[in-house]
């Protein structure tokens, strides 16, 4: 299996995606693009425009958000694909924020036992996350990728002119998962970062280094056994938080949910000793500035333990994150017990 897939990085004329799929046009027998309703909307007509292989393209669209991540969806997408009577050698495009490279690679890990598929992130979010590494996967019982598989797509395909359209909220939430990658891996940029006034300016800057934080970790640990885990920073609480927030309908983003759960998780860190004090309130002020937190009550508190309890991660009975030690130092598989957890959220919720 191959442990990365090739990363290219477009421009706004889509010269990159014009000439892979020019290149490969003997190897797909069709190209068929998923998308979302907002992005068919805005940019597939330009896309087609702009590449001569996509013009018999078919496209495949879904309502935007999380709620499209379950198997219903799934199946009604495999019975188009076969209704258009895709075969082995079709090719899937992704082109979408995270819900559509999610579910895009999990559709096309399973038809036919795999099938090749192209990501094309249009957020930021996905462009430093969740397109990049083969995680594929679905949300089942409520609970955040339960379902899914490892299965690298034929590549990546960054434009950064995608960026230009997306409402701030939407930008913040990937910028989120940006400081993540700074603070598990890339120290040298954190002084930067705290300073920048800017985030999109921080982002055009250093947008490349921000995407081979996750390329890198992922050409070790291809299969998340260990340093992949360190991408998993601040996601225990974070899922747990974005899916409580999700089912009793109070507006959060996962970008803001995972910067929320940096937040609580540096305190457990700092509790069990492996965080200072000072580094602990740097990264809290700096959070805490970009960042307002969706007021949650405690009542929430069972909800979250209870999600918290089958995070993916977990093991031997035991919730396990991944902590910080220090800007750039990071430890994975990291046990917490329910009194540190439930210690933190009454600290930290109304």
């Amino acid at each position: 299996m191959a442990t990365n897939s090739k990363l290219y990085f477009d421009d706004e004329n889509f010269r990159e995606l014009n000439s892979f799929l020019a290149k490969n046009k003997e190897r797909y027998s069709q190209v068929v693009i998923l998308t979302d309703t907002n992005v068919n909307e805005t940019w597939i007509p330009q896309i087609i425009k702009a590449c001569e292989a996509l013009s018999e393209v078919e496209i495949i669209e879904l309502e935007p958000g999380e709620e499209q991540k379950n198997i219903d969806v799934v199946s009604q997408i495999w019975a188009t694909l076969l209704d258009l009577n895709a075969d082995k050698n079709t090719l899937i495009l992704n082109i979408g924020g995270g819900v559509i490279t999610d579910i895009g690679g999990f559709i096309a890990a399973c038809y036919k036992r795999g099938i090749a598929y192209v990501n094309m992130p249009t957020t930021l979010l996905a462009a430093v996350d969740a397109a990049i590494g083969g995680k594929t996967g679905i949300d089942f019982n409520g609970i955040k990728n339960q379902i899914g598989s490892f299965y690298h797509s034929n590549g990546v395909i960054i434009n950064p002119s995608f960026f230009d359209t997306l409402p701030e909220r939407e930008f913040m939430s990937g910028f989120a998962e940006a400081i993540k990658h700074v603070l598990i891996a890339r120290a040298d940029l954190w002084p930067e970062l705290k300073k920048s006034s800017n985030p999109k300016d921080f982002v055009a800057k250093y947008l490349k280094d921000l995407v081979e934080v996750k390329t890198n970790i992922v050409a070790i640990d291809p299969l998340e056994k260990n340093e992949r885990q360190y991408l998993n920073y601040g996601h225990t609480l974070g899922h747990a938080l974005e899916s409580y927030c999700i089912d009793h309908n109070i507006e959060v983003t996962h970008g803001l949910a995972v910067a929320w759960g940096c937040v609580l998780e540096n305190d457990i860190a700092t509790h069990k000793g492996m965080l200072s004090k000072e580094d602990n309130l740097e990264i809290r002020e700096y959070l805490t500035k970009v960042y307002q937190f969706p007021e949650v009550n405690a009542s929430a508190i069972p909800d979250l333990l209870e999600i918290c309890k089958h995070d993916k991660k977990n093991e031997n009975g035991e919730i396990r994150f991944a902590f910080l030690r220090s800007p750039g130092s990071i430890s994975s598989k990291q046990p917490a017990s329910i009194d540190e957890i439930t210690m933190v959220l009454r600290d930290h919720l109304a």
